[in-house]
């Protein structure tokens, strides 16, 4: 049997989607353990987990993509060391465009030693947009797990507080409406609880407005996506089938 170094030398494109395959699920144990322990202190949160988790698979794919060696332990302690050292929510505001020593230097100087091909610069970008991305929202998810944490021990008022403080952020962020959703509903959730009725009222039709104005024209925009992905699967089908006959007879 030949050896993993032996392999790689031969054929390194193939033992790359390798690499992927035999170590995303260990990475996903080992980030999801470090979640639990450093992020969510006993919230219980498991959408909060699965965010830090693909978060951390992000990051370390990253550093991966380029190269046939996957150094994983060299990866998980960096990554380790950036939450330890800055948290994710100061992850997003560095500016890596102009101080090659803030967070996202070390995310450059990490990739190029763990990857002996160097990065294309465009390529790069992305992945730093990308991990950039996936911090702010993982910040949302935070707070809003938070949020649920005090609400659940009957500390309504601050959970409260928490959730006005993440409304501006979430409207700026569009994307993330599922986050936006529970926000509007742990408001209203908390006015019930505070015989807040005008407040909850307004916050209700607030919600409703939403869901008819963002979530109907995406909930439409994806059925009509996966029409078209099956009416294209039905074709090829189809094709295949005609092409099929026509060799047979």
């Amino acid at each position: 049997m030949r050896s993993t170094s032996e392999q790689e030398a031969k054929s390194p494109k193939k033992q790359r989607n390798i690499v992927f395959k035999q170590f995303d699920k260990q990475v996903e144990e080992k980030l999801t353990e470090m979640a639990t322990h450093k992020l969510i202190c006993g919230l219980n949160n498991v959408q909060l987990v699965r965010f830090s988790t693909d978060l951390g698979l992000l990051f370390l794919k990253s550093n991966a993509i380029n190269s046939a060696n996957f150094h994983l332990s060299d990866a998980l302690k960096h990554l380790t060391q950036l939450i330890a050292e800055f948290g994710y929510e100061e992850l997003c505001q560095k500016d890596h465009t102009k101080d090659s020593k803030t967070i996202f230097g070390p995310i450059t100087y990490s990739s190029e030693q763990l990857s002996p091909i160097k990065p294309e610069r465009f390529s790069l970008d992305k992945k730093v947009k990308e991990f950039t991305e996936g911090c702010k929202n993982l910040s949302l998810v935070i707070m809003n797990g938070l949020a649920m944490t005090q609400f659940k021990l009957g500390n309504f008022e601050t959970s409260e507080i928490i959730l006005q403080k993440l409304l501006p952020r979430l409207q700026e962020q569009r994307t993330v409406f599922d986050c936006r959703f529970v926000t509007n509903v742990m408001l209203c959730l908390n006015y019930l609880k505070t015989d807040q009725s005008s407040f909850f009222d307004e916050r209700l039709r607030e919600t409703e407005r939403e869901l008819n104005s963002v979530a109907l024209p995406i909930f439409e925009t994806r059925v009509s996506s996966e029409k078209k992905k099956d009416s294209i699967v039905f074709e090829n089908q189809e094709q295949s089938q005609i092409k099929q006959y026509r060799n047979k007879y």
